[in-house]
């Protein structure tokens, strides 16, 4: 499955999912719009993405940042003290 497939799959589950939560939110008494449930949708999408990005990409624990110091001084002399 490629990329584009993946992205088109995603939006018609979040399509077909999104009414039946309206009718159920209807049914327990609950007036709700489907263009609201999209929209917080697209903001838990977007928040989770953004923490998931910036927990990727910076060393937060210690040994990350012991591995990335290994990296840098393995990119910087070619021979970071690894024997073989």
């Amino acid at each position: 499955m490629n990329e584009y497939s993946k992205k088109e799959a995603a939006i018609a589950i979040v399509r077909g999912v999104v009414p039946v939560v309206v009718m159920f939110l209807t049914m327990a008494g609950i007036s709700a719009d489907a263009d609201i449930i999209i929209t917080a949708v697209g903001a838990a999408i977007a928040l989770v993405t953004f923490i998931w990005s910036w927990w990727k990409n910076n060393n937060i624990t210690q040994a990350a940042q012991q591995a990335q110091t290994f990296l840098n001084e393995l990119k910087e002399t070619g021979d970071a003290g690894v024997q073989g």
